[in-house]
């Protein structure tokens, strides 16, 4: 039996003043952290403990997706070819360290590349997923 499967599981729920509240620092890494379980339109975290526990489980869905890139929740990162391009001209554009005619070039370049890999009307359906995703 590993360390792992011994390690007690522990119950992330726990209650001040008759209010829950979710322990969330294991995931202080994409902003976990103690929080009171509040339903959408109160003010105050619930005192009911089946509500709470279906707070605990979104907040830990939404964390988890934080860590993981949403990979695993069905939500992906995904840029076209050209919007990734146009946005690395203005990045470099921004940095003020190409000359203009050095950003003239690369921007014809990828034009180029662009229309040689699909033009206009396959630029939408070709998918480059943005750095960080996986699947």
């Amino acid at each position: 039996m590993s360390n792992r499967s011994k390690a007690r599981k522990r119950d992330r729920l726990y209650w001040r003043e008759g209010r829950a509240w979710g322990d969330f620092r294991d995931y202080a890494d994409v902003g976990g952290r103690r929080e009171a379980l509040v339903a959408e339109g109160t003010k105050q975290a619930t005192s009911d403990e089946d509500l709470a526990r279906v707070l605990l489980g979104r907040r830990l869905e939404v964390l988890d997706g934080k860590r993981r890139g949403r990979v695993m929740h069905g939500e992906r990162k995904e840029a076209s070819l050209a919007s990734v391009a146009r946005l690395d001209l203005l990045a470099k554009a921004d940095s003020k360290k190409p000359t203009a005619e050095h950003l003239t070039e690369l921007e014809r370049r990828l034009r180029v590349a662009l229309a040689f890999l699909g033009g206009a009307a396959a630029r939408s359906r070709r998918r480059v997923r943005a750095a960080g995703s996986c699947g």
